[in-house]
Formats: C-alpha cells, structure tokens, sequence
C-alpha cells in the first residue's frame, strides 16, 4: 500500500468511525435517551427546542417495525452504513493487496451516502421543519469519507482500482461478506441494546414505564394536519393529534387534561383537533335528519371557518356538560354566543363543509378508529386509559428533556 493510500485509508477510517458514534447516539435520541452533551449540542439557542428530538419523534425516524425485532429506526440504517465502511478501511490494514479497490468502494459508498444524506436534509427542512445537529455532523463524516477516497484514487489510480473492485478473489469475497454480516449485526444489536436501556429508564417509576413503554412501541403514524384547527404554537415540539365526537364524555375528559398540560407547558404542545362523529351516516344523505353528534361536528367546522373553533369547541362541551342535545336550536344559540356571522346556518349545509368533515372521517378510518376520543402524540396512538394527567405529563417530560 502507497503512502498515499496508507493517509487515505486513516482518514476513512476516522471519518466512518465518527459516523458511527454520531448514528449511535442518534439511536439514543430515537428512544428518547441523550445525554446533557448531546442535548446541549442539539437544542437551538432562538427557539430553546431539541432539534435532535424532533426530528427523532418524526415518522421518518421509524424505518421499519419487524417481527420479533421490533422498530428499527433510521439511525441504525446509519449504523450499518460506517460500521461496514470502518470494517472496510480497516481491512486495508491486514489485506495491504488490492487497497486501492477497497478504497473504490469506500468511495462509492460514501456517494450513496452522501446522496441519501442530501434526501434526510430536504426531507428535513421541508416536511419536518427542524435540522438535527448530530445529523449534520453523520453528513461532515460521509464528507469526510468520500474526500479521503477521492484524493487517494484521483487520476490514473481509479482505473485499475475498478478493475480490482469487479474481479476480487475468493478470499477478498469472504472478507468483505463476513464485515456486511458484522455491520448488519451492529445495526439490530445497537438497536436491541438501546431499547434495553430505555425499558430500564422507564421502569425507574411505575406510571413512568407504563407510558413510556407503550408509547415507544406503538407505530408512527403520518397524520394530515395542515387545514386543521389548532391550539398552542405551530411549531411545538410535541405535537398531539385528538379525534373528537362533541357527544362523547371521554373527549371531553381527554381535552380538558390536555388544556391543562398545555397551560403547564405552554410553549411545548400543540394540539390539531379532528372531528370523528360516531352517530352513523355523518353528513347524511339528503333528506335525512343531522344526529346531534353530526351537526356539533358541522358547526365546529363552520366556527372554524371564521377563527372560532376554541370557542365553539368550548361551547359544544358545555352543553354536553349541562344535558343539553345539540340541535339546530342550541347551534343558533352558540351561534350568538360565541359571536359567529349571520352565514353560520348556511355553512353547515356547504359542500365546503361537508367536504372537510368527511377528510377528517376519512383519516380517522385510514388509522382504522373505531371510538373517540383517539389521541396521537407525535404521531403514536396513546391508549385511552393512557389518557391521564400523571401519565401524559411523564412522556411530555421524557420528550422534552
């Protein structure tokens, strides 16, 4: 091996290793361990959030959930990827003969890399909204990698390194496919450790575990948001999607702890209100009478309209509280109360309407609903029993530390 190809293959070498210990801490942040380091590193100065977590609590975080295995999230991707390409370099060291090929191969791993990089960074930019610091150190390392590569090969030097990369010998054959089984390993078993760690901090307190465990195994879901009503800041960090039937008691219950955690962390949850009427046909066909649970749901549409779902959603549970169905004649009154335009009676029978009330129902039965209230946080369904203040508290904590 060259002088050349001797720097070169210590610098791949380091820059993959670098990348392995940034993928393996962001395994960490996938199930929501961080050190005071790595949350000092990735909490944003001007607005005080983690972005590491966010990004770590979005369903782009979650690869893949396997039998047996369970999730494996994207940083263990990560994980394969430096520690198949660490072993590679390292390789160099003990198999001297044909570095060049190996270092080929390094090189094209690193443009794989550096293109799938390039993909996480739009994708965080532009549908998550939060750039994750120790993502941006994995991209410096797969940098770092594909320049160590280049120089070595540059000029002449690719060409017989091609040649050597696409008639390796038998041996050459076994090595590399013994350090893909290695790299593989190194991703689950990175993942299988990490979850047995945070199963050990969650059981640090019985109510702690219980939520904790629930919510770190149920599946993300990708929930559409974007047209509906919402309380707190748009862009908090923990994000909670409740689907509501203004006729149901335990919606009711479900909003007032979550407005009361929400006054405890104001700038932390935001909450998007979906509209899941539970009384049938809802809207009806033509000619067929609005079941109270469906006109409460049509009226909340139509305040929100015009900037005024709080107040309805208020209004509408108070009247659940005091007995009262709702009806043509009590929507008139919350109409007046609440202060909405004389067009109200008018809007619920809207195409406009009906039109976002059946987006909200549809999505409730793509996530396969069949009861409210039915609360997501950060796109992970909470069990309704879940639903109580010590236990929602716990995750918030967890998910903001």
């Amino acid at each position: 091996m060259k002088r050349n190809e001797l720097i070169a293959t210590i610098l791949f070498t380091l820059s993959a290793l670098f990348g392995l210990a940034i993928a393996l801490l962001l395994v960490s942040e996938f199930f929501g361990l961080s050190s005071g380091a790595v949350r000092a590193i990735c909490t944003s100065a001007k607005s005080g959030i983690n972005t590491c977590r966010t990004v770590a609590e979005s369903p782009y975080a979650l690869i893949a959930t396997l039998p047996v295995i369970g999730q494996i999230p994207t940083a263990a991707l990560g994980v394969m990827f430096y520690a198949f390409s660490a072993l590679m370099g390292m390789l160099n060291f003990y198999l001297k003969e044909h570095a060049r090929a190996r270092l080929f191969l390094g090189l094209l791993l690193s443009i794989a890399g550096i293109i799938a990089d390039a993909a996480l960074y739009v994708i965080s930019v532009y549908k998550i909204k939060a750039v994750c610091a120790l993502c941006s150190l994995s991209y410096l390392a797969t940098i770092g990698m594909f320049i160590s590569a280049g120089i070595a090969l540059w000029g002449n030097a690719i060409g017989d390194a091609k040649k050597h990369l696409f008639t390796p010998s038998r041996r050459e054959m076994i090595s590399v496919g013994i350090i893909a089984l290695l790299a593989l390993s190194a991703g689950f078993l990175s993942t299988a450790i990490t979850r047995y760690q945070f199963k050990a901090y969650a059981r640090t307190t019985e109510s702690k575990g219980e939520i904790l465990e629930v919510y770190r195994s149920a599946p993300i879901h990708s929930i559409d948001t974007a047209d509906a009503p919402f309380s707190g800041k748009a862009n908090a960090q923990v994000h909670c999607v409740l689907f509501i039937d203004f006729t149901c008691d335990h919606c009711l219950h479900a909003g007032k702890v979550i407005s009361s955690l929400q006054k405890e962390f104001p700038d932390t949850i935001k909450v998007s209100y979906k509209l899941f009427p539970l009384c049938g046909e809802c809207p009806p066909r033509q000619g067929n009478t609005l079941e109270p649970c469906c006109i409460a749901a049509l009226a909340a549409s139509c305040a929100h309209r015009e900037g005024k779902f709080k107040a309805a959603y208020d209004a509408l549970y108070a009247d659940l509280e005091a007995g009262i169905e709702h009806s043509q004649d009590s929507m008139q009154k919350m109409r007046k109360k609440i202060g909405l335009s004389d067009s109200f009676s008018s809007c619920i029978d809207t195409f406009e309407t009906t039109s976002a009330l059946n987006r909200d129902t549809e999505e409730g039965e793509r996530l396969h609903l069949t009861g409210t209230p039915a609360l997501f946080v950060n796109g992970r369904r909470i069990p309704n029993k879940l639903i109580q203040q010590n236990h929602l508290r716990e995750l918030i904590l967890h998910l903001v530390q």
